[in-house]
């Protein structure tokens, strides 16, 4: 790695833990690592037609001497419980067997709800709209299906665990509409566990279902719980959005809300649909992290219309880890974008991010934190046919920015078009060894124009295409933000 050590600014802030930021590697899905990647593939199958991108992006995410993170926890072992079959009312109380695998002593605070004990692996529970449940346990034994069914794709069920036993959603979890799962001791989806619904909201912090019924208006969230939230299994929201929210965020698995947005958010001060139009929002913490923790830790897939990984800065030693696969493809209503950020705080890439939208442009991606870096195997995609997408690296609050010499950004108009623009800037060093390529169509189009800026101390020393074959040449820009 080309000498990033040797330069003051990264010295001064890295000197205690630079050996431990440099030596990351990428979580290599494809080549099977033991970090599960073979078992995501198996989940998905075939490549989807959305991840052709990734699938034919040029740099090699395959190297055999990537190796996978170690000491993973391993997830625990579900809980079985059941019931009589019966029906209640509003504000009725339900106590359980243990014969199935369903919530424990739930009881209804607001709605209606009525249980059927299919067999001895099924329970199908019957609720009204916006029905609200409070449970002593809410898990699925591996095998075993839960399913709630709603008036319609537009109804709710609340589930809010309020005792000190973590969810552990090893079975099956299906659903006609959006189902809210809230507990303070933490949430886990199996290996082979699989949530299927109109849409999905999981959180370890109090938080309210308004955000999904009424989409303007801001819900701030707080709360002091530290168990994470971990997805090693699959994620389906059929026609809405998946929200994951907790002080600490890990998915292994897939995540899949293809006609909507993927929200991960990490910390225990946040907001869901901030006035700025986004989907959630992370406020840093008055105090730097203590440990060396990570917010979001993003190791498997994310497929979606939209996206949004956000973490307090100043919680953890890395606010965001992503090495693995997000790839969007935006719908008329939501343009394919994807925002990595965290305040004040440190980034990490080594995964491919693809990005573009049903009419053939490319999207848009946004990168930000105080400490960004793009180590090798990153693949930062938004071309498109028509027309390139535009990528942003760093803000003004960004102090280093690093970008690896195996690292890509691509904003080339593949057939036709302009080519989109690339931005990488610090107000301290940006260190600039990869390659970009902001070319313009094969059959017409301009280039792009890339502008790389440090204002303390540039190093440039990548590659940086910005050619139109039958277009007027890009621009090249150099700390001349």
């Amino acid at each position: 790695m080309k000498q990033i050590i040797n330069l003051e600014a990264i010295a001064k802030f890295h000197a205690s833990r630079k050996s431990k930021i440099l030596a990351i590697p990428c979580q290599n899905l494809l080549a099977g690592s033991s970090d599960g990647g073979e078992d995501i593939l198996e989940k998905v199958g075939e490549p989807p037609s959305g991840l052709r991108t990734l699938w034919k992006c040029p740099v090699d995410i395959s190297k055999e001497e990537q190796v996978s993170k170690a000491n993973r926890a391993e997830a625990a072992k579900g809980r079985f419980y059941a019931a009589k079959s019966f029906a209640i009312a509003s504000l009725s109380l339900i106590f359980c067997s243990q014969a199935f695998a369903l919530p424990s002593n739930p009881h209804v605070m607001q709605g209606t709800l009525m249980v059927e004990n299919v067999d001895a692996k099924t329970c199908v529970f019957t609720v009204g709209d916006e029905t609200f449940l409070h449970c002593d346990d809410f898990s699925i034994a591996e095998d075993d299906l839960v399913e709630f069914r709603q008036p319609s794709s537009k109804s709710i069920v609340v589930v809010e665990v309020v005792t000190d036993r973590q969810s552990e959603l090893l079975g099956i979890l299906k659903s006609n509409g959006g189902v809210f799962i809230v507990n303070p001791q933490g949430i886990v989806i199996g290996e082979n566990g699989s949530i299927d619904s109109f849409g999905f909201f999981a959180s370890t912090l109090p938080a309210c279902a308004c955000p999904l019924i009424d989409g303007d208006m801001d819900v701030f969230v707080q709360g002091s719980s530290i168990a994470p939230i971990t997805n090693k299994g699959r994620i389906k929201a059929w026609e809405n959005d998946v929200y994951l929210i907790g002080y600490k965020i890990e998915n292994r698995g897939v995540v899949d809300a293809s006609e909507g947005t993927v929200s991960f958010a990490a910390g225990q001060d946040l907001v869901l649909n901030p006035s700025n139009g986004h989907k959630i929002g992370a406020f840093p913490s008055p105090i730097k992290y203590t440990n060396e923790e990570t917010g979001i830790d993003n190791s498997g897939m994310i497929i979606a219309a939209r996206t949004e990984l956000k973490a307090d800065g100043n919680a953890y030693a890395t606010a965001i880890l992503h090495s693995g696969f997000i790839d969007i493809i935006g719908k008329d209503e939501r343009k394919g974008e994807v925002y990595l950020e965290a305040d004040k705080g440190d980034v990490i890439i080594s995964g491919a991010i693809a990005v573009e939208n049903s009419d053939r442009t490319g999207g848009n991606i946004q990168i930000v934190g105080e400490y960004l870096f793009l180590f090798e195997n990153s693949n930062i995609d938004a071309s498109g046919d028509s027309q390139g997408g535009n990528v942003c690296i760093g803000t003004e609050g960004t102090q280093l920015a690093f970008i690896d010499e195996d690292a890509s950004i691509i904003v080339d108009a593949l057939e036709e078009g302009n080519a989109g623009n690339v931005v990488i800037r610090s107000e301290g060093t940006t260190c600039f060894y990869g390659a970009v390529s902001a070319c313009g169509g094969d059959r017409s189009g301009n280039g792009g124009t890339v502008n790389i800026f440090g204002k303390t101390h540039l190093d440039f020393q990548g590659k940086v295409d910005h050619l139109a074959p039958h277009g007027k040449e890009g621009v090249l820009l150099l700390n001349e933000f």
